[in-house]
């Protein structure tokens, strides 16, 4: 304890002055021991005045009493009353058993056993500091001395005296050493858990941190991403003006309208992680017929590369029928899975699209579906080297956000880019809807839809982006830009 510093020392001594007074309420059984000791030693004897009698009892009584309404009244005093009135109830315990013996000489057994049972119970219930320990021990010995010295009949006696004073006095190392003991392994103890409460103070406080700048950083990419809408947006207005305000323009600002479509996917996707990443993204699920919703995903897919000469064969088996999803959200992980592949597939190959059943752990059922191709002999990335939407250790973000979107289904993502004889892209759904929880569900009733960039206006009442929203080039434009990729060679 001599290497605490002030702020440990501090609250050790409110801790221990709250057990101390938690000792005082339970030294109030050992006076009332005492008390009835001292009615039978008065009763056993002939009565004198009734002061004399029972006075040494009640005023016991009376200052236990007093005691304990102090610590009661002074709760936040602390160590400043607690203290003091333990010392002064066990010191004055010891005085009324000497009291006794100088009003009653016989009384020898009260005596010794009376002296015993203080001893030991101040040693057992409360935790004082070692130099305090000893001096109330030291108190209660010279309490014993004055007894001795009222001659309580053990003048012829000497090997009483010697064996009673032995006693005493063993008993009182014996609570000095037990007290000793046990405020030293309660500091130790003590000492532990302020040690750990600080590291877990400071944990607390670098995860709160984490936290907090999580949350800037993923408020941060909503507000870049709706910052950014709007110029996209505008540049998208003023191309498409362009186009229908000369025919033989569309040539020419083919490319930027079809990056910009691109740039505003990409937003789009960005927009989604993060309000995933704030805990703000729902889900609108509804028990989900997977062979009409992935039917009507691959026809519009195949629309929309089948100009490039991309086949798409897709096969559907037995599949659980309670499956819910969300089919807009579903139909963006079906996209990415689409277009990944098509990244990486030869330009001769056909996709196929398998959809079946497996059980997971615990036997759940579960859906599978699977888009693969045949791998080519050496590896193809049509995304080409300078695609900046991709961190060099990272991923790209519409890859990112269909995992993200499989982990919400309470599913999993798992896309195959090793060396093997097929190149796949394998989603797993979760039958039932014990993962369904309220943070994932948006149970809200919503009257109209809601796009993002409504708030930008055109003639016609409509923002570009609600209305490319709506249409199949814009929701599978990175599977048209692979197909075109793909049979380009």
């Amino acid at each position: 304890m001599d290497d605490w510093i002030a702020d440990d020392r501090l609250a050790f001594d409110q801790a221990a002055a709250k057990r101390n007074a938690v000792a005082i309420r339970l030294w109030s059984l050992v006076a009332g021991a005492l008390v009835s000791a001292l009615v039978v030693v008065a009763a056993s004897f002939d009565p004198g005045s009734a002061l004399q009698t029972y006075g040494p009892a009640l005023t016991l009584l009376a200052v236990t009493a007093l005691g304990l309404l102090l610590v009661l009244r002074n709760k936040d005093r602390g160590g400043a009353v607690v203290g003091p009135v333990s010392v002064a109830m066990v010191v004055f315990s010891g005085m009324v058993i000497a009291w006794v013996a100088l009003l009653r000489p016989g009384a020898t057994t009260m005596l010794e056993g009376g002296f015993l049972l203080v001893s030991l119970s101040a040693g057992m219930l409360f935790c004082w500091e070692l130099p305090l320990s000893v001096a109330v021990q030291a108190g209660l010995w010279l309490c014993w001395l004055v007894g001795v010295a009222a001659g309580p009949g053990w003048d012829s006696d000497l090997g009483s005296l010697i064996t009673s004073g032995t006693l005493l006095l063993g008993a009182s190392a014996v609570a000095v050493i037990a007290q000793r003991d046990r405020r030293l392994a309660w500091a130790r103890t003590f000492q532990q858990r302020r040690e750990q409460d600080r590291a877990s103070a400071a944990v607390d406080a670098v995860r709160a941190s984490q936290i907090k700048l999580g949350r800037a950083r993923d408020r941060l990419f909503s507000d870049v991403t709706n910052g950014l809408r709007e110029p996209v947006v505008r540049l998208l207005r003023a191309t498409r003006d362009q186009i229908d305000a000369e025919p033989g323009a569309m040539a020419h600002a083919r490319a930027s309208w079809v990056q910009g479509l691109r740039l505003l996917r990409k937003l789009d996707d960005v927009g989604t992680v993060a309000l995933y990443q704030r805990g703000h993204l729902r889900l609108r699920v509804r028990r989900a017929n997977l062979r009409e919703e992935l039917t009507a995903m691959i026809e519009r897919a195949r629309s929309v590369a089948g100009a490039s000469g991309v086949t798409m064969d897709l096969f559907i088996h037995e599949v659980p029928d309670d499956v819910h999803v969300d089919p807009e959200r579903l139909e963006r992980v079906i996209v990415v899975m689409l277009a990944e592949t098509l990244r990486r597939c030869p330009h001769d190959a056909d996709i196929q699209i398998e959809v079946g059943s497996e059980l997971l752990p615990g036997q759940v059922p579960a859906v599978r579906i699977e888009v693969w191709c045949e791998a080519p002999e050496q590896p193809i990335d049509r995304a080409g080297p300078d695609e900046f939407w991709r961190e060099p250790e990272g991923m790209a973000v519409d890859l990112r956000l269909a995992h993200t979107l499989a982990e919400f289904h309470g599913g999993h993502l798992v896309v195959s880019h090793s060396e093997g004889p097929t190149l796949s892209a394998v989603l797993t759904l979760r039958s039932g809807t014990q993962h369904l929880t309220d943070a994932v569900v948006d149970r809200r009733v919503r009257a109209v839809d809601s796009d993002r960039g409504r708030r930008f206006e055109d003639r016609d009442g409509m923002t570009w982006a609600a209305s490319l929203a709506r249409t199949v080039e814009y929701r599978y434009l990175e599977v048209h830009l692979m197909a075109q990729a793909l049979a380009s060679g």
